[in-house]
């Protein structure tokens, strides 16, 4: 067996990549393992041409941290991050929503956003402070009530804590040995 053989043996492709018909392969130190090549002028480019650092490493088969590395060494300035910031005044609307009883997810989808965003928003703002781990208070019944009520309704680990003001590992702690 030709050593071309055992090349194409050892990564079978089942076609091209759609956005890469027609580019040959071209050897070079950067992508060199077998995995689809191209340039580093092409994967500059395909950056520069809109793609994102991960779709391009899907395109090429690398992780986006080494197209990521391969656009410094060529210096291309990275575009700044497509991200949202969401506004002051709405992380404060989805707080209130959330002393009003509604779990940080349900209040950021209001808001639109994710729950983390919410959750660090709010705590960047002061409204919010997650409990830091401290000695454990017994348990009362309307407190186990409440967990075992929440639980049950997929409300996370996190939200009940911040309810019952105590911290995500109790909760989760308690939950176990309640059989939730």
């Amino acid at each position: 067996m030709s050593a071309s053989q055992v090349a194409k043996a050892a990564w079978p492709l089942s076609g091209p990549l759609p956005d890469l018909a027609g580019v040959s392969p071209c050897p070079g130190p950067f992508f060199n393992k077998g995995k689809t090549m191209l340039s580093e002028q092409k994967i500059v480019e395909l950056y520069q041409g809109g793609k994102s650092l991960r779709e391009v490493g899907a395109m090429v088969g690398r992780n986006h941290r080494t197209v990521w590395n391969l656009l410094v060494r060529n210096g291309v300035a990275r575009r700044s991050s497509s991200r949202r910031r969401v506004s002051d005044e709405a992380i404060r609307n989805g707080y209130e929503l959330v002393q009003r009883g509604l779990t940080f997810e349900q209040a950021g989808a209001r808001i639109g956003c994710s729950k983390w965003t919410l959750q660090s928003g709010a705590t960047r703002l002061g409204l919010y402070k997650p409990l830091a781990a401290g000695p454990s208070q017994a348990w009362s019944p309307a407190e186990i009530a409440t967990v075992k009520k929440l639980y049950k309704t997929a409300v996370s680990a996190a939200e009940i804590a911040h309810r019952l003001g105590r911290t995500r590992n109790e909760v989760i702690g308690k939950a176990k040995r309640l059989g939730l």
